[in-house]
């Protein structure tokens, strides 16, 4: 957390914070034993994510709540958090109110979602309500498969660039096209578009 921020939460709650800017030496902390009930996290930390915490929490018996905190606006990125176990998110371009907000509410209920953050979500094309099928939700793996699909890759090109090979591309492929239910390939990507897995800029972004 940048230092500004945590004093602003010492000085409205009584608690202890610890800082950590790289994902690694908090998971190490987390190994060792510390616990927390909270943990604000940033995407895109020194070293690692804040996608590796949230996938470290999944194994734990006593999990903490985690909060996301981020400037990234990406609905489809936005959801994957969700889909991770993320309990809120919160963005930066919110006042640190927002972030203290977060942390009472919490204190009683599961989740929590900044208005500017729902206001995203609302905005795409899959509301967070359509999350309940967590069986449906593209794996880490399969989402960069579709981004290379939507570059239009060749399943050969798409093994070369993620060092795996061509029959794990083609059952990947297949997973996709079954989860997001597209008949073709064309649709498919219609399909990934509306739920804000991929960005219809991103193709031309090259």
């Amino acid at each position: 957390m940048r230092n500004l921020t945590t004093n602003y939460i010492l000085s409205k709650i009584e608690s202890n914070i610890d800082s950590y800017n790289n994902s690694n030496s908090l998971l190490e902390r987390i190994k060792s034993g510390k616990e927390y009930d909270f943990l604000i996290v940033d995407l895109q930390l020194d070293f690692g994510d804040g996608f590796e915490i949230l996938d470290s929490q999944k194994s734990l018996v006593n999990k903490s709540k985690i909060i996301i905190h981020t400037s990234n606006k990406d609905a489809g990125v936005i959801k994957h958090c969700i889909e991770l176990g993320a309990n809120a998110i919160v963005s930066k371009s919110s006042n640190e109110q927002e972030l203290l907000n977060s942390i009472i509410v919490l204190e009683n209920e599961t989740t929590y979602y900044c208005p500017k953050i729902t206001s995203i979500l609302n905005n795409s094309r899959r509301s967070i309500y359509d999350l309940d099928e967590p069986e449906k939700a593209l794996s880490i793996r399969e989402r960069e498969v579709l981004k290379l699909m939507w570059e239009n890759r060749s399943s050969e090109e798409i093994s070369s660039l993620l060092s795996i090979s061509y029959y794990t591309v083609e059952t990947h492929r297949k997973s996709i096209k079954k989860k997001l239910g597209g008949n073709s390939l064309i649709e498919t990507l219609r399909i990934a578009l509306d739920k804000g897995y991929i960005d219809s800029f991103s193709r031309y972004s090259k």
